[in-house]
């Protein structure tokens, strides 16, 4: 009877841990368990999809592939320090990553892969309350390869990022609603020019990822930019 029970338990706890896929961000702060969230991006040029595992437990669905430029939304995982490991694929290719990160209870993260000669990980602790209502918030995010710093801004104004160097992970800022933000991006040499049209919605939490390498000639993986919608 003693080993029903206990699977029993195992199977609850693992639901608990690894079926939650909150789209209520306001609800994780709230959760009776002691976990933590974390949410995963790819921006490893040339990466066709990937496979993440905390404590060897896989964080992405079958059906998410997380290639070049997508994410893993907001999930439920364990706190303290973690195995975290993954697997990314680029045709035939495959490389590893394998590391420790420490997650603290009710804290909800961001863990941004990139690639730098081996493949690293960028770790942020993201504030993700909801706006006021009529209000949404954007952050920036640097991982475009061979640029040091980079400029961001709307041509009202209201978005300006003067100085956003490489691996920076900005604050959230607030933004009104029910408008368009035609944001351009360009580096010190202007060497880079990326224009993307934005329009946030009510309470919307986005980050702009900046991603590619500037010195890539495949089309497709210079530098780009994309809007997360979390």
């Amino acid at each position: 009877m003693m080993p029903k029970i206990r699977a029993v338990l195992c199977s609850v706890l693992f639901v608990m841990l690894f079926g939650c896929d909150k789209s209520d961000i306001e609800g994780m702060y709230d959760s009776p368990i002691n976990l933590s969230s974390v949410g995963v991006i790819n921006a490893v040029p040339g990466s066709i999809g990937m496979d993440v595992f905390v404590n060897k437990i896989k964080l992405n669905k079958t059906t998410e592939k997380l290639v070049f430029g997508e994410h893993i939304p907001y999930r439920n995982t364990y706190t303290g320090e973690v195995e975290f490991s993954l697997t990314s694929y680029s045709g035939t290719k495959q490389e590893m990553y394998s590391g420790r990160l420490t997650f603290v209870p009710s804290k909800i993260y961001s863990v941004f892969v990139y690639k730098e000669g081996d493949l690293k990980l960028l770790q942020s602790e993201d504030n993700v309350l909801l706006p006021a209502k009529g209000q949404a918030k954007l952050r920036i995010v640097h991982l475009g390869g061979n640029v040091a710093s980079l400029k961001v801004f709307s041509g009202d104004k209201e978005i300006d990022f003067q100085n956003v160097k490489y691996k920076d992970v900005s604050t959230f800022i607030s933004l009104a609603i029910n408008k368009r933000y035609n944001l351009q991006i360009t580096d010190e040499d202007a060497d880079v020019k990326v224009e993307l049209n934005f329009e946030p919605q009510n309470q919307g939490i986005y980050t702009l990822l900046i991603k590619g390498d500037k010195k890539s000639s495949v089309e497709g993986l210079g530098i780009d930019a994309k809007v997360i919608k979390h």
